[in-house]
Parts: C-alpha cells; sequence; structure tokens
C-alpha cells in the first residue's frame, strides 16, 4: 500500500472529497494542514501550481488537482466504474459537481 500524505489549508474545501474517499477506502493518511496566514507563503512555491490539494505519493510523486486526486484513487483502489459509459457517467457527476463549487464559491 502506497503511503499518502494529503496536503492543504486548515480549511475543508477542494481536500474535504478526498479526506471522504480515503476514509471511505480505509486507508490511512498523514492529513498536512497549512496556517492560511502563517504557514501560506512559504509553502506556495513548493505546491504543484502554486495551490493545494496535493496528493503526496511514498514521498516522493505529487498529485495536484482535486479531480485528478479522485480520479487516480478511484482508479488504483476499485471505484472507477466498469465500461466507457459508466466511466462517463461518472465523469459528468464529477464534473457537475465541480462545477457547482465553483459557481457556488462566485456569488
Amino acid at each position: 500500500m502506497p503511503d499518502y500524505e494529503l496536503q492543504y489549508l486548515n480549511l475543508g474545501g477542494r481536500a474535504t472529497p478526498i479526506r471522504l474517499m480515503l476514509t471511505y477506502l480505509g486507508i490511512s493518511f498523514k492529513d498536512t494542514k497549512f496556517d492560511v496566514q502563517k504557514d501560506w507563503p512559504s509553502v506556495k512555491a513548493t505546491l504543484p501550481f502554486g495551490q493545494g490539494p496535493v496528493l503526496v505519493i511514498d514521498k516522493t510523486v505529487k498529485l495536484a488537482q482535486s479531480h485528478a486526486i479522485l480520479h487516480f484513487l478511484a482508479k488504483e483502489h476499485g471505484l472507477e466504474p466498469e465500461g466507457n459509459l459508466n466511466q462517463a457517467f461518472a465523469e459528468i457527476k464529477n464534473c457537475r459537481s465541480m462545477e457547482q463549487y465553483c459557481c457556488s464559491t462566485i456569488s
């Protein structure tokens, strides 16, 4: 089993679905939370695209972007639906939830 570390601000935000998936799968992980005021300015430069969440795998590989992280975990741990059509429907739901999240933060 790979060693996972989830890095994000000390907020729920985009890391919450990743935390929920890891918990659902029964996978232990290090949950590193950065303080927005104290830690973020120095940590930002170390993250891909200068943003989080980031999933660090075996202390070497850094995956960025919550959608990509969720997709990786689903494929890696047997949660991806079988067949292209079922995978497309899963992507539709994922994209829709991301769009709703983005739009809700704007208004």
